[in-house]
């Protein structure tokens, strides 16, 4: 069976900003931020890729999103380049990111019910109102945001970081998407909170068949949710296998 995501040698260099000095330098100084970077991930999938901040996690990311080109190498999803997926919109319903802050990844003038209904409205015109109404109520039951007639009239103010963190998931899941990229998802969270939504997302995983690539700092939560991790460094993989023996090792 083919990989939903697979990466094959891929490479992205960023030009670093001279100084005065180095004005009349004749070379071109360059950061290497992805280093020949591979790897597979099958459909339902959990990847973890963890390294310290500027290792280039979030960079990863953004080429998987298909916001930043690769220098050279070539990344596919099921089958397909995504450059070439780009152009067709359905794509950017395919692949859904959960940010790091809860608080500033949602809009806070917008009810619960208006956040997580806009990728219906974005991606989902043959639905109609009701249809997109019930999706909506589905998605906040499945991310446990209950009594769910409640949540649907709130404002993100009015819930804490946790349940913002949950209508996060419920936005990203409202479409079921092929992948989720979820970036430190609780690291800004309480540590109480913080199994709950690694626990929710390993249980949506499964029941819906969502692969997952999980981006973080902290080791210790990652045992929570992967199947595979790829330990970064200045931007290559340095580690890479099944989850217990990388983290055994």
């Amino acid at each position: 069976m083919s990989p939903l995501l697979q990466l094959k040698k891929v490479n992205k260099t960023f030009p670093i900003h001279r100084n005065i000095f180095h004005l009349f330098s004749s070379s071109n100084p360059i950061r290497k931020a992805i280093d020949n970077v591979s790897f597979d991930l099958g459909q339902g999938e959990v990847l973890v890729i963890a390294g310290e901040s500027g290792s280039g996690k979030t960079t990863l990311a953004k080429l998987i999103m298909g916001s930043l080109i690769p220098d050279n190498g070539i990344i596919s999803f099921e089958g397909n380049d995504i450059h070439s997926l780009k152009r067709k919109k359905a794509f950017y319903s395919m692949i859904q990111m959960i940010h790091q802050d809860p608080y500033s990844s949602l809009n806070p003038h917008m009810k619960i019910k208006d956040i997580v209904m806009e990728p219906l409205k974005i991606h989902d015109n043959k639905l109609n109102r009701n249809e997109k109404d019930e999706k909506v109520r589905l998605a906040l039951r499945r991310t446990r945001l209950e009594p769910v007639e409640e949540i649907l009239e709130k404002y993100p103010t009015m819930l804490s970081g946790g349940q913002r963190q949950r209508v996060s998931i419920a936005r990203a899941i409202v479409k079921i998407p092929k992948l989720i990229i979820a970036d430190e998802p609780v690291s800004m969270l309480d540590i109480s909170v913080r199994a709950e939504i690694l626990s929710l997302l390993n249980e949506l995983r499964k029941t819906l068949n969502i692969s997952i690539i999980y981006i973080t700092h902290d080791l210790a939560t990652s045992r929570f949710i992967g199947d595979k991790i790829g330990i970064m460094f200045a931007g290559s993989i340095v580690e890479y296998g099944e989850i217990d023996e990388v983290l055994h090792n």
